[in-house]
């Protein structure tokens, strides 16, 4: 696949799957198998939704404080183009 042409065949080729894409879907399946053994036990069950539930709550703070930030950052630039003005 050295030139163009070459690489219009292979990726345009419906039959060839990219070797990116096959590796994600290679990880998520084998993520989700190991999360179906992982899951099959019920104290296992528990620890897993207390710990999805504190990652759901911090990724919930950092994205309010991102937004803040950004508003904050947003007002300084429009007082500063005022002044430039």
């Amino acid at each position: 696949m050295t030139n163009k042409t070459n690489k219009k065949e292979y990726f345009g080729n419906p039959g060839v799957i990219s070797p990116v894409v096959a590796a994600v879907a290679g990880a998520v399946i084998g993520a989700g198998v190991a999360s179906a053994v992982a899951l099959s036990d019920k104290h296992n069950r528990k620890k897993a939704k207390e710990l999805l539930t504190e990652v759901k709550e911090n990724v919930v703070d950092q994205v309010t404080k991102m937004a803040d930030s950004a508003k904050v950052s947003v007002q300084e630039v429009k007082k500063d183009v005022k002044k430039a003005m």
